[in-house]
């Protein structure tokens, strides 16, 4: 009967994947006084009880708003990119959403119930790296269940329905779609800066789309990040001649899926990352990330982590150094 009646309220339903062991606790606490208010020895109790979950929540809520670290968080999407970067004053730019196939969305079934898991109700910017479905197969699912301030895309057009359909469906609900190149920042922290280093226009047009994918620098503190999309090796070339030692980055985010068109020694020897990350799904049949690769990463003496073994990968950043999240 309980059930029935707390059912009958408009809009009364939670979300489980957001329900943490806390919040079940209270929920039941408020359950329990509801059938025994007669019982004062057990509403004391209990009040007692909600009182003291009531200071830990709002205190939580104060030291989380009181953080100031920027955090990384490659998701395991299988044979695609999806990318989150939640800023300090919690801002958050999701970079790619996954791939979209036959079997699975990844929009559906990784990114937003990611969103939903870490309260992330919202995002102020999704950006597309390049049109490829395993990068943006997952942004139709994705604007279906998320308000997004808006969508960045680079100067590479795609042709398929797939590609046109989140763009109707973006136009439909009034989100933004906005083109963004080299030279240009995205503002969404003061205390953090988003470089764009790639494509420059229109000498970078290809009709190689993964030579125009959108290359990122995320700058906080002393520490980096460099995105790279599936820029090959025409614009590894590129990049090491206009950037130089501005490509130096603690994290790399490794280009194409650790393909051998991608990752260049020269390349690889001037970011020297302490992490280089590389999103692939298991077993895939592009046979990424190739050996040739991961022997190249390996012998700059560092960290190789891979979503095909590791799953998500999270770091974070407090300005001063990055640290690896083990989430599991």
């Amino acid at each position: 009967g309980f059930v029935k009646a707390a059912a009958s309220v408009p809009l009364a339903f939670v979300e489980t994947s957001t329900m943490t062991f806390s919040t079940a606790l209270v929920y039941f606490a408020i359950v329990a006084v509801l059938f025994n208010l007669r019982n004062r020895l057990l509403l004391k109790r209990t009040t007692i009880f909600l009182l003291a979950a009531a200071n830990f929540f709002i205190f939580t809520e104060v030291f989380e708003h009181g953080r100031s670290t920027l955090k990384l968080t490659i998701l395991d999407v299988g044979q695609g990119d999806a990318i989150m970067i939640d800023f300090p004053n919690r801002s958050r730019l999701l970079v790619d959403a996954g791939p979209q196939s036959l079997r699975r969305d990844a929009g559906e079934s990784v990114v937003a119930p990611f969103l939903k898991r870490n309260g992330m109700r919202s995002l102020d910017a999704l950006l597309i790296s390049h049109p490829h479905a395993d990068h943006f197969g997952g942004v139709s699912a994705l604007l279906k269940h998320v308000p997004i301030g808006k969508i960045v895309e680079g100067a590479s057009l795609g042709d398929s329905g797939l590609y046109e359909s989140w763009k109707r469906i973006a136009r439909l609900i009034g989100i933004p779609v906005v083109k963004h190149e080299a030279g240009e920042q995205l503002k969404l922290d003061p205390s953090a800066r988003v470089y764009i280093l790639h494509p420059r226009l229109p000498e970078d047009s290809s009709s190689n789309h993964n030579n125009a994918s959108l290359v990122l620098k995320v700058a906080y503190g002393t520490t980096s990040v460099l995105l790279t999309g599936d820029a090959e090796f025409e614009t590894e070339e590129k990049l090491l001649r206009r950037y130089g030692a501005f490509l130096s980055s603690q994290i790399l985010k490794v280009g194409h899926h650790g393909s051998i068109t991608s990752s260049g020694e020269e390349f690889l020897k001037r970011i020297s990352p302490q992490f280089s990350l590389i999103s692939v799904g298991l077993r895939n049949k592009f046979r990424h990330p190739s050996d040739e690769v991961i022997a190249r990463l390996k012998s700059l003496g560092k960290e190789v982590l891979r979503t095909d073994r590791q799953g998500a990968i999270i770091l974070e950043s407090d300005g001063r150094s990055w640290k690896r999240i083990d989430w599991r």
